[in-house]
């Protein structure tokens, strides 16, 4: 029996069978739900090369759009929601939204940070030139500072980690 773990974003195990040269695709709902002994049987019957392909670039953490808040004691109402978006071509592009409340007009930012690597820079000119440098990883993206060192806060902590005051990390996880 194959045991997958279920991911963020969207995989699928495609099986090639080597005597029929033939291909099929499962989605992750078909091989762990009821439709595993059709896989399994398929594995079997042709002697099958499997492979779970989460991305095409092994050096990027995701492809696709994710939001995130490091920032979790100033969220709340009115507070922008941020996004990271990373395209296959490697393309990182972080932005935000934000609803005012008096009118609710929505303003929008998206920025174009560069090709994929571990930190990146960000800046929104809608936010009064924010810069703001980040440390991204496959699950989590981490504020840092401008060389790299991972940012701590009393305006990083949560309800529940309130306690620890300066020390709380801004982190996310990428939703």
């Amino acid at each position: 029996m194959i045991i997958m773990k279920k991911l963020m974003v969207l995989i699928f195990v495609t099986l090639i069978s080597c005597d029929r040269n033939e291909k099929k695709i499962y989605s992750i709902e078909d091989v762990s739900n009821a439709n595993i002994k059709e896989v399994d049987e398929d594995f079997r019957k042709s002697n099958v090369n499997y492979k779970v392909i989460e991305n095409e670039d092994d050096s990027l953490p995701f492809i696709g759009k994710k939001n995130f808040e490091t920032r979790m004691a100033i969220s709340g109402i009115g507070t922008p929601h941020k996004y990271i978006e990373i395209k296959r071509n490697g393309d990182v592009y972080f932005s935000f939204e934000q609803e005012n409340q008096s009118n609710r007009n929505i303003m929008e930012e998206n920025f174009y940070a560069g090709k994929f690597s571990k930190y990146m820079k960000c800046e929104f000119k809608k936010l009064g030139n924010e810069i703001i440098y980040y440390e991204i990883t496959t699950g989590n993206i981490y504020e840092v500072d401008s060389n790299n060192n991972r940012l701590t806060g009393e305006d990083c902590c949560t309800v529940s980690n309130y306690e620890l005051g300066s020390k709380c990390r801004c982190i996310d996880a990428l939703k």
